[in-house]
């Protein structure tokens, strides 16, 4: 029987991290990964990729984010799609919120399998910890799994990278316990870059300045970071402009400039926040990361983390307009 999963938590870290792990288990030799936001994209644009059938590759992986945004009056438009889909298809919806439009809740071909994410309670977050070390192939004892629900407390983006870092030393049948993870815990501070930029390019200035801590914390240089955002919208400044809507002129656009084109996928995101943004808006961001990057050379009274603070904070301000 088809099915489609859908993912719900009302923490947006843990919803984060399943995202994460998804895209984790992205096979491009047999795949090809689309990423949807319903906040953004448009169902018909969803619908459509859903009766296509991939030309070299077996089948699409489909991540819709923000699935809670879903209007009410698309809802059977959705499901009419779900029900044409091509079987071979993976679907994973995330959504913040576990009701569902009684177009969907009905579906029966295919089933919309549910998975809530509560861990509000230490027993919800051990049983969550335990999941994705079972969904990356590594064994913990109860002492162990113990452990780092204690390390992480409610800081579950921890937990996704410490569980790459033990499926690597993973042999056969043998568990890990407390005296083998704990040297990895300091190393389990991990959070993808790609996290901050959108959280600020959704003008989420909590969350961006949450991850910007993370990252700080696991020892990411503040002249990384610069480069990354820097680099990002550089690119992103080329999109700014009335002739640069679809996926084709921006890479048409990125090449003309000689930029580097990401993943379909992630450029559909630049896309999307280029499209909040006028050109002035778009240079200022520039011209605040080279101020940043001097400051950082120590042309500024503030520290490091200061600076980036600051710059992320009024990025992010920027986006929300």
């Amino acid at each position: 029987m088809r099915t489609v999963s859908l993912v719900v938590a009302s923490d947006p870290i843990v919803l984060e991290e399943r995202i994460v792990q998804e895209m984790n288990n992205f096979d491009p030799a047999s795949e090809e990964l689309r990423v949807f936001d319903l906040r953004e994209d448009e169902v018909s644009d969803l619908v459509a990729m859903l009766s296509q059938a991939p030309m070299f590759v077996s089948r699409f992986r489909i991540l819709v984010r923000s699935f809670e945004a879903l209007k009410a009056e698309d809802a059977p438009f959705l499901a009419e799609g779900f029900t044409a889909m091509a079987d071979e298809h993976i679907v994973v919806l995330f959504s913040s919120d576990k009701r569902l439009p009684k177009a969907l809740s009905g579906l029966k071909d295919p089933v919309l399998e549910k998975v809530e994410l509560t861990v509000g309670k230490e027993a919800e977050r051990r049983s969550f910890i335990s999941s994705v070390f079972a969904a990356a192939g590594v064994r913990l004892t109860n002492q162990a799994i113990a452990l780092v629900t204690e390390h992480a407390g409610v800081d579950l983006s921890q937990v996704n990278p410490l569980a790459r870092v033990l499926a690597g030393l993973q042999r056969g049948s043998d568990s890990f316990d407390v005296a083998d993870i704990r040297p990895y815990l300091g190393q389990a501070r991990e959070v993808p870059l790609w996290t901050l930029t959108d959280a600020i390019e959704r003008g989420e200035l909590g969350k961006a300045m949450a991850v910007l801590e993370r990252l700080l914390a696991a020892q990411k240089a503040p002249q990384l970071l610069i480069t990354v955002l820097q680099r990002r919208y550089l690119d992103m400044v080329v999109l700014v402009s009335p002739g640069v809507r679809s996926l084709e002129q921006a890479k048409a656009a990125l090449d003309s400039v000689g930029a580097r084109k990401p993943p379909d996928f992630a450029l559909r995101n630049m896309l999307s926040a280029a499209r909040r943004l006028n050109y002035h808006s778009a240079v200022t961001i520039v011209s605040w990361l080279a101020d940043a990057a001097r400051d950082l050379r120590g042309e500024s009274l503030l520290d490091a983390d200061a600076v980036l603070q600051l710059l992320v904070a009024r990025m992010t301000r920027l986006f929300v307009g």
